[in-house]
């Protein structure tokens, strides 16, 4: 399963480039977003498996960090991307941040 769990970030990571157009900046803060929240849920099928609980933990454990509003904000909006792009290629049935 590792394997694939960097597969689907490189994917994602493809498809913000590819098929949204977004700048490297953005992409790089996408991608460590998620990486960031998978180093939270430290088990080796966390992204797949994911609920809106962990989710929810991870933003309150964000939330202590003093981050900006447009930080938490963009933290949010990685994690509804990555969560829609995994919805839309049938890796996961239901995407947690619809929760």
């Amino acid at each position: 399963m590792k394997g694939r769990k960097i597969d689907m970030v490189e994917d994602f990571q493809n498809y913000l480039e590819v098929e949204r157009g977004l700048s490297e900046n953005s992409i790089f803060s996408y991608i460590s977003d998620v990486r960031k929240f998978n180093r939270f849920l430290k088990k080796e099928d966390a992204l797949v498996s994911v609920t809106a609980r962990d989710i929810r933990a991870f933003l309150r454990d964000e939330s202590r960090k003093k981050l900006s509003t447009s930080t938490r904000a963009r933290v949010v909006a990685s994690l509804r991307q990555f969560y829609g792009f995994l919805e839309d290629r049938k890796v996961i049935r239901e995407n947690p941040m619809h929760e």
